[in-house]
């Protein structure tokens, strides 16, 4: 009886069935926060960075998108009725933002890929290999730094 298990179990082993990964399992993509900006309001969108079409299911004109915590400006396709530019930029408060022209609505986004967050190491220290693009900010002494710094709170 005992031999009739050995067949099959050393089989399975053989097809790797019942072999663990020699790497370990890869977390889900990246989340990111889109905010929408239009005279008559805003809205936000939480989504995977997994590279598919996430509709938004919003018809206001959109003049302008936040993004705080991604690169979408490079990392972001956004799909509208008609041709419109994308002009990049900052705000006052280090805030990047997505300037489009002229207003219209964003009919879907499709981002793909990863950053850094702020404050974390964006240089491999040993290698000196970068990690990636920050999220928001810039790569300084092998940090992830804010746009702007941030302010000390009046003591």
């Amino acid at each position: 009886m005992k031999a009739s298990i050995y067949v099959p179990l050393s089989l399975c082993l053989a097809n790797g069935v019942l072999t663990s990964p020699l790497e370990p399992p890869r977390p889900g993509p990246q989340l990111l926060t889109l905010v929408f900006h239009s005279a008559d309001g805003q809205y936000t969108m939480r989504m995977p960075a997994d590279g598919r079409e996430h509709l938004t299911k919003n018809g206001m004109a959109v003049n302008y998108i936040d993004a705080p915590d991604f690169t979408a400006q490079k990392q972001c396709t956004f799909r509208t009725p008609s041709k419109v530019a994308l002009v990049n930029g900052i705000n006052s408060r280090g805030l990047q933002q997505i300037l489009l022209g002229p207003p219209q609505p964003v009919v879907g986004v499709t981002c793909s890929g990863t950053c850094v967050p702020t404050w974390i190491a964006c240089v491999n220290p040993r290698t000196g290999v970068e990690l990636g693009e920050c999220c928001s900010g810039y790569c300084d002494k092998g940090r992830c730094q804010p746009w702007l710094s941030p302010v000390a709170a009046p003591a």
